[in-house]
This record gives C-alpha cells, sequence and structure tokens, in this order.
C-alpha cells in the first residue's frame, strides 16, 4: 500500500474541505503553485545543492502540482454533469 500522507499535509486543498472549488479556483492555485516551483528551481540552483538534493526537495511540490491538475479535471468533469 503507497504512503499517502493524511489530508492535513496537503495544505492546497484545505480551503476545499467545506464546498468543492470552482475551476477558476483550481487554475488560479495551479498557476500561483507552478510560479513557487520556478522560484524554488532558481533560488535552488546556484545554492550548490546536489541534483539528488533538488529532486529530493522538488519532488513533493511536482505532487502537489499533480494533485491540483487533477482536481481541475474533476471540476471540469463535474461541469459537465450539471
Amino acid at each position: 500500500m503507497p504512503n499517502v500522507p493524511p489530508p492535513t499535509d496537503r495544505p492546497e486543498q484545505d480551503a476545499w474541505a467545506a464546498t468543492a472549488p470552482t475551476p477558476e479556483e483550481v487554475e488560479s492555485r495551479l498557476r500561483a503553485t507552478f510560479e513557487a516551483v520556478v522560484a524554488f528551481a532558481k533560488r535552488t540552483a546556484p545554492a550548490g545543492k546536489t541534483l539528488y538534493d533538488f529532486e529530493l526537495a522538488l519532488r513533493p511540490l511536482v505532487f502537489t502540482l499533480g494533485r491540483l491538475l487533477l482536481a481541475l479535471f474533476l471540476c471540469r468533469q463535474h461541469e459537465g454533469l450539471e
């Protein structure tokens, strides 16, 4: 069984606990998260980190992007059901 973090470890979804987000909300969060990942890469490269260290730090950020992309897909699917 995969090691899935509890929901509290996914702060990008905390605002959606009570009500489902709109596709626009998810897209906005997705774009902001992507910009944060780009900024992370820019500031980490000159910090003298190894590729391995960078990959370890990057992995949870990429998983966050993946969850947001899935959320966007599901929001768009839900719109089609209404």
